[in-house]
């Protein structure tokens, strides 16, 4: 018997999956080793833990240290680029010829090396990064790291030429596989992967509205900012705000609103019941860039999710979703559905808009199917 092979090479260590890049990366080969691909993943740590729960997906799980001399700052090439550089990497992946995947622009440091010429080589996009880091520069206050967003923004836009060198390209939205077609080519839209495998949503009513995402992200500090100043004190009930690492000007907010509860640093149990138990989702973004993970959380997991066209920017999920752009209408439509029952036609139309881009099982299929493509490269004795 010959089984497909595929090596991955990650960013980050991907077990916890609690941040959005590793969620997608996790779930990813969650799936395609149901789906009975053999993969030997390679992982960059800095900071996280090996893990054993990887083993029960992966053949081979190999680790390497991350390199960040601060030196490295002043390289012509993006630091999340060169500080994935390990000698035994290129081994490794020469032991065997199969086709490999680099999760995201930082992990393709041997993207275009010579010895790698004739493999088969895909890159996953998670975002465009220089568009991404130009952004975190906007609110960062230290006037050191602003320069090293800005820097980085301007080395990753002029680096990403390297996708040339890929033979694929998996986006993770359906704009950022339009922007990324039109400069490359050989582009497709392959969603997210998450912790969802079915719609577990609620029917009924619940008493509270709610936001959730890592609180320590500029991006999503910035939504909670809006909401607690502008949305909140037009609310007839209850507001939660769940998350990671709530900054000081955050807790000190919360404690002034009589409406607002801030819960910090749930558990994933914890997360899982209030998002499920919510009756509203107030989701506001004020970036269009690849897809919120917490927006598929809340679809999957939730009842009526509120967001603004910045979250819903090349999704395709209009129709599972209440748009408002403005603090007044964020507030009268959180005000409104606080007293609309989710019901099971609601349900049911959910189920089936998200099973025909954003189930788990399909992604995987169709990454599959365009990696292995006429390709007898992956194929292993076994």
């Amino acid at each position: 018997m010959k089984n497909k092979h595929l090596h991955i090479i990650s960013f980050d260590v991907p077990y916890p999956a609690d941040y959005g890049g590793v969620i997608d990366v996790f779930h990813k080969i969650r799936h395609l080793h149901l789906q009975g691909i053999q993969i030997t993943l390679h992982c960059f740590k800095y900071g996280r833990e090996e893990s054993e729960e990887l083993k029960k997906y992966c053949d081979q799980v190999y680790y390497y240290q991350r390199r960040t001399s601060k030196k490295k700052i002043i390289h012509k090439d993006p630091f999340i680029v060169i500080t994935r550089d390990h000698p035994d990497l290129l081994a490794r992946l020469k032991m065997h010829d199969s086709p490999i995947l680099f999760e995201g622009l930082h992990s393709t440091f041997l993207l275009a090396h010579p010895e790698l010429e004739k493999r088969k080589k895909i890159v996953r996009m998670h975002n465009i990064e220089h568009e991404y880091y130009r952004f975190l520069s906007q609110f960062e206050t230290s006037i050191f790291r602003k320069m090293y967003l800005l820097s980085e923004s301007l080395k990753l836009a002029s680096y990403e030429k390297i996708l040339k060198h890929a033979d694929l390209i998996f986006a993770i939205s359906m704009l950022d596989t339009q922007v990324l077609q039109s400069k490359y080519g050989h582009t497709s839209f392959v969603s997210a992967f998450h912790q969802y495998d079915e719609v577990i949503t609620k029917t009924g009513l619940g008493n509270y509205s709610l936001y959730h995402g890592n609180l320590k992200v500029p991006e999503n500090e910035k939504a909670v900012l809006f909401l607690i100043d502008e949305v909140a004190n037009q609310l007839e009930h209850q507001l939660i705000i769940a998350g990671q690492q709530a900054s000081s000007s955050i807790r000190k907010k919360c404690k002034s609103k009589s409406n607002i509860l801030l819960i910090e640093n749930p558990s994933e149990q914890e997360m899982q019941s209030l998002i499920q138990n919510a009756q509203v989702h107030l989701l506001p973004s004020f970036q269009q860039s690849g897809i919120k993970l917490k927006l598929l959380h809340a679809l999957y997991c939730g009842r009526h999710v509120i967001v603004n066209k910045n979250m819903l920017s090349g999704t395709s999920l209009e129709k599972t979703c209440i748009q408002a752009e403005s603090a007044k209408e964020f507030a009268s439509l959180a005000n409104s559905y606080s007293k609309k029952e989710f019901k099971e036609e609601l349900l049911e139309e959910r189920k089936t808009i998200l099973q025909s881009n954003y189930s788990n099982a399909s992604n995987a299929k169709k990454l599959i199917s365009l990696v292995f493509q006429n390709d007898s490269s992956g194929e292993r004795a076994h």
